[in-house]
């Protein structure tokens, strides 16, 4: 039972580490995109040759587009995470939650066996535990 509990409160970690992994490559990748712009529109505003600013003009517009694109996957990537991060939030605060009742079940069910016993031992100590028994004989509910 206590296996299938640490699976439960565990099973988002995977997804997690994932995700951060993928959405750490992806700025990565913008940064990267970023850097190449800004290189091509250095070139753009150093270059002698009409033909080649027109071909660096399509380059930079390429980049960008593929920038804008990447922006959106590491919002809609960071929204996502941040669900995932609440989920598993939730999941380890619904467990211990759990654990802390069951515990507590536990405690009183220990507090009630230890004082029935008590008191059996008490009744019988003082001879109002009766069970209707001489020595050697059967229970009166039993002849």
């Amino acid at each position: 039972m206590e296996r299938v509990n640490e699976k439960r409160a565990y099973r988002h970690d995977p997804r997690l580490s994932g995700l951060q992994y993928a959405l750490k490559r992806m700025q990565d990748g913008v940064r990267r995109d970023e850097e190449e712009l800004n290189f091509q529109r250095k070139k753009v505003n150093s270059t002698d040759s009409q033909l080649e600013a027109q071909i660096r003009m399509a380059k930079i517009k390429m980049i960008e587009e593929r920038v804008s694109r990447k922006r959106e996957k590491v919002e809609e990537m960071t929204k996502t995470l941040n669900n995932v991060q609440r989920q598993a939030g939730n999941t380890k605060e619904k467990e211990t939650e759990k654990e802390a009742a069951q515990q507590k079940f536990q405690a009183a069910k220990e507090k009630a066996k230890s004082e029935i016993a008590a008191s059996i031992r008490t009744r019988v100590a003082i001879g109002m535990f009766d069970l209707g028994m001489s020595r050697g004989s059967k229970p009166h509910f039993l002849r």
